[in-house]
């Protein structure tokens, strides 16, 4: 480009981990920002896309699909790490060119460049592993193709979801970044799993949230960006409100496909202190080993270890004029954010999961102190603790959270 005085790039070139990306500039030399054309190759240094390149698994696999893939960093970056073979695919010719320009500069050759809507252009391929950080802000009318996510914002994150019965393979996982609605009677992990269709038996679903926004906030930052004034604050939010929607979710939809016959998961958090890749996966292997069949027996002889970083929170309330204990909850921040109410007696029974005593001997220790019935049976029992393992409270050695210590 030429401005009266001097010459400058029309793109931007920038470092991201051990690939040199291009994509189209925000800014002009001067500061200001530049009119976003609609075809705009959006910038892979952005904070959501440095967490969505950031939290994407690091080991190899045979084949990899980067679906709305823009630059094409993604499939790159999992090419340059071991993956056999990558493909990108957008829609945009604009990104398509820069993801073959990326490509050729990092000097990659296991990554396939395609243009096309989503699957469309990949006949029968069949992937071990999708990812995808879709357009999904709710627009009223069309805009840029990395912004645009339809009315609900879920237009192009729900038709990814609706092909991974075709496309991912037993075993495989679709890690999508993306924003999700909790309607009336329906959370987005339920409405995930429905768009899956009749194919939703084979397919766990984990939804781990990065940022909440009230529909009122929503329709506010569609009105700043559409430059729409109060108008495009009342006409969007009447549009969610029509659309029953109670909640706003950013962060990510995981979906995995499973590899053997068993009942499948569907969880959901929030992120905590750390919530990297390796909190994730751990999560993901958790879940996944919880639901194949024998594991609450298997669980009955582990020794599980209470963490330090949970704490136990008291309500007292006034009642026939005295001040008594009346509310119990369980939080953490780590490795996600959860809390958890539970009964008195759980104050009593963690000190007591130090790693010398199994599941089976908690569980006698609580009938011989009255904390449970006598005639608790112990699988009851040992999904409790599999209940505070997976929020954090309780941790085992054959699930080692990330930190790489037990109790820390």
């Amino acid at each position: 480009m030429e401005a009266p005085t001097r010459v400058f790039a029309s793109v931007a070139l920038y470092p991201v981990g051990g690939l040199f990306i291009a994509s189209d500039r925000w800014t002009l030399p001067q500061g200001d920002l530049t009119e976003l054309a609609e075809d705009f190759v959006f910038s892979a240094i952005t904070p959501n896309t440095s967490q969505f390149i950031a939290t994407l698994p690091k080991e190899p696999c045979d084949a990899l699909l980067d679906l709305c893939s823009g630059t094409g960093v993604a499939a790159l970056d999992a090419a340059t790490r071991g993956c056999r073979a990558t493909w990108a695919v957008d829609i945009t010719k604009r990104s398509t060119e820069m993801a073959h320009f990326n490509r050729l500069l990092n000097r990659v050759d296991n990554v396939t460049i395609m243009q096309g809507d989503l699957y469309e252009p990949l006949g029968d391929l069949t992937f071990d592993r999708i990812v995808a950080h879709p357009p999904y802000m709710p627009v009223l009318s069309r805009a840029q193709a990395f912004y645009d996510g339809g009315v609900d914002g879920e237009q192009v994150t729900r038709r990814i979801v609706m092909g991974l019965p075709r496309r991912l393979r037993p075993g495989g996982r679709c890690y999508c970044m993306a924003q999700g609605a909790d309607r009336e009677g329906a959370p987005f992990e339920q409405r995930a799993r429905a768009w899956l269709g009749e194919a939703q038996s084979e397919f766990d679903i984990l939804v781990i949230v990065r940022q909440d926004q009230a529909p009122a906030d929503t329709a506010l930052q569609y009105a700043v960006k559409s430059k729409g004034g109060g108008g495009a604050v009342r006409q969007m939010r009447e549009t969610l409100r029509e659309l029953g929607v109670q909640n706003m979710s950013y962060g990510w939809l995981i979906i995995q496909r499973r590899k053997d016959v068993r009942p499948v998961f569907t969880a959901r958090r929030s992120v905590g202190r750390v919530s990297t890749r390796d909190e994730v996966g751990w999560l993901l292997n958790w879940e996944t080993a919880a639901a194949e069949p024998g594991f609450i027996e298997k669980l009955a002889g582990v020794h599980p270890v209470a963490r330090a970083s949970f704490e136990l929170h008291t309500v007292h309330r006034m009642k026939g004029g005295d001040l008594l204990p009346e509310d119990f909850r369980l939080t953490t921040d780590y490795p996600f954010s959860v809390e958890c109410r539970v009964q008195p007696w759980v104050g009593f029974l963690l000190p007591q999961c130090d790693g010398k005593s199994s599941v089976r001997e908690l569980l006698e220790f609580c009938k011989r102190n009255s904390f449970v019935h006598l005639d608790t049976p112990l699988t009851e029992f040992v999904r409790l603790l599999a209940v505070f393992i997976s929020g954090g409270f309780l941790e085992v050695e054959e699930f080692r959270l990330p930190t790489g210590f037990i109790g820390g």
